[in-house]
């Protein structure tokens, strides 16, 4: 008979637990799967106890409770996961630090990048407010018409006379002929309504910001230790920190099941950052403004618009009536009128220009990582 103390037999079963504990059956009892028996001898006699057989070998393994002590066949320290995907591979992987790969159990670092970020964009493209030609109002065809009433008071005396006049000076000779001295008061008004045309305006000034990008730099080692069985499951050995349990077939294939959690990782970033999509290259009118009122200039003994003989000017509003002077029938030798444009304006023409693109990672693949 074989006599086996309690304390040793209790250590045999403590080593035999250590080397397989992930292979043994977490609810209960299971055995170590070895074909070797563990202690053979004749009588198993326990610390004096009652013998507990006649010469019959024994694997003392089997109906050994599991101790969930976490460790593979190699004693090394164990996560027991439900299933590792079909041809992915098992990596240790933390995102936004590179530390030295747990040594002995992972190892072939692959360094990448994720999470690429910045401040927004900004994109402008403005036109100056000013014209750079300003568009010029005229008042019908050239030379224009202008009707004239007159009269000793009031300009209604006399109505229905014209005259002739252009932007620049319309040099032949015309006569107003009032009956009697009504001339000494006029009031003047454009026949056809003003109107502006042409005018440019400057190239736009293009502003693009694209503050510069920052990532998170991650690494990835392989397993390079074996892994061992658990309950319905694979016993991974264990990472060190930070890193994290994770597995990878180098696509962008979704993750799931054991390891739900994504890292979209790659081997450098991709900026498609621009603004548009307009191209910022012309700024056209707006706005072409409204034309003021018209300054007809009568020019008496100066063919010339010039600055001989008597001048003068009438607000051509068909409303103001103005004090001349002048005497019945009096002839001009020339005449030109002016006429303002205001509030033109210039805006941006070329289309959308915002930002538009983005950042994302070169070779894009996931990692997938137990929660």
């Amino acid at each position: 008979m074989t006599r086996v103390g309690a304390g040793a037999l209790l250590g045999t079963l403590g080593a035999i637990v250590s080397l397989g504990a992930c292979a043994l059956d977490e609810s209960g009892v299971a055995s170590d799967g070895g074909s070797t028996l563990d202690v053979v001898g004749n009588d198993v006699q326990i610390d004096g106890g009652p013998d507990v057989g006649q010469d019959a070998p024994i694997d003392v393994t089997y109906d050994v409770p599991d101790l969930g002590v976490g460790e593979t066949e190699a004693g090394v320290p164990c996560t027991c996961v439900s299933s590792v995907p079909s041809g992915y591979t098992i990596v240790e992987y933390v995102s936004n630090q590179r530390p030295t790969c747990t040594a002995g159990i992972y190892g072939q670092q692959q360094d990448v990048v994720e999470n690429p970020t910045a401040q927004p964009s900004t994109c402008s493209c403005t036109c100056g407010s000013t014209p750079s030609t300003q568009p010029t109002c005229s008042c019908g065809t050239n030379p224009a018409t202008f009707n004239i009433s007159s009269g000793n008071g009031n300009c209604t005396d006399a109505p229905g006379q014209t005259l002739m006049a252009s932007t620049t000076c319309y040099k032949t000779s015309q006569s107003l002929n009032p009956n009697g001295n009504k001339l000494n008061n006029m009031l003047a008004a454009p026949a056809t309504a003003c109107t502006s045309s042409g005018g440019t305006c400057n190239a736009p000034t293009k502003t693009q910001t694209f503050p510069s990008p920052s990532v998170d730099q991650g690494r990835a080692c392989k397993l390079t230790a074996a892994t061992s069985t658990c309950t319905g499951g694979t016993c991974i050995p264990t990472q060190g920190g930070p890193f994290g349990l994770c597995v990878t077939n180098f696509t962008t294939a979704p993750c799931g099941g054991a390891f739900p959690v994504t890292h979209v990782v790659g081997s450098s970033v991709t900026d498609t950052r621009s603004c548009g999509p307009g191209t910022c290259s012309s700024c056209t009118l707006s706005n072409g403004g409204t034309c003021g009122t018209p300054q007809l200039l009568l020019y008496v003994g100066d063919n010339n618009c010039g600055s001989n003989g008597t001048t003068t000017t009438l607000p051509a509003d068909n409303t103001t009536c103005t004090a001349t002077t002048l005497g019945n029938s009096a002839t001009f030798d020339s005449a030109k009128y002016t006429v303002s444009d205001n509030g033109a304006a210039c805006s941006y023409s070329g289309g959308t220009f915002a930002p538009q693109g983005g950042l994302s990672v070169s070779g894009a693949f996931n990692i997938c990582c137990h929660p």
